[in-house]
């Protein structure tokens, strides 16, 4: 089944769905692409185990992306920076807080897991670097407390 998404519920583009794109070249045609962070959650989505961010689920979304970072030694996505001598280079970019609040209202088609349905299914898929399910349990409570303590400041 291919990948669908919907970003028309996110607050950020609902009065200008023009915001979510950037114009492109790519082998000398131009066209329109979705803007790479929200491109990146669209994908992400899967790694977290839910096929939508919702109010009420990006804690835990938060939560098992950091956890997915940490442990599989990964960001969220990448892009490009530049040195001191004005050099580019790919730098790794990791997720935030505020930019799972920002996409708050994005849906897939990919499957929705309970915590852990997300966990087994983790651990399993990442067998030689996953610690003890305890310690990811632990992992998420932690992650989860700190989006929910930066939003009660927002």
């Amino acid at each position: 089944m291919p990948l669908s998404w919907n970003i028309g519920n996110i607050e950020m583009y609902k009065d200008d769905v023009d915001k979510a794109y950037i114009e492109i070249e790519e082998f000398g045609r131009k066209g329109y692409d979705l803007v790479p962070m929200t491109k990146a959650f669209i994908f992400w989505s899967g790694a977290t185990g839910y096929g939508s961010i919702t109010k009420s689920n990006a804690a835990e979304y938060y939560a098992r992306s950091k956890v997915v970072e940490k442990i599989c030694n990964t960001s969220f996505m990448q892009g490009w920076g530049e040195d001191e001598d004005g050099n580019s280079y790919v730098k790794d970019i990791y997720i935030e807080m505020q930019n799972v609040k920002d996409h708050i209202g994005l849906a897939t088609n990919h499957n929705t897991f309970s915590t852990t349905q997300w966990l087994d299914i983790f651990i399993r898929n990442n067998r030689s670097v996953a610690p003890d399910k305890k310690v990811i349990k632990g992992m998420i409570v932690v992650y989860k407390y700190e989006y929910e303590q930066w939003e009660k400041t927002k």
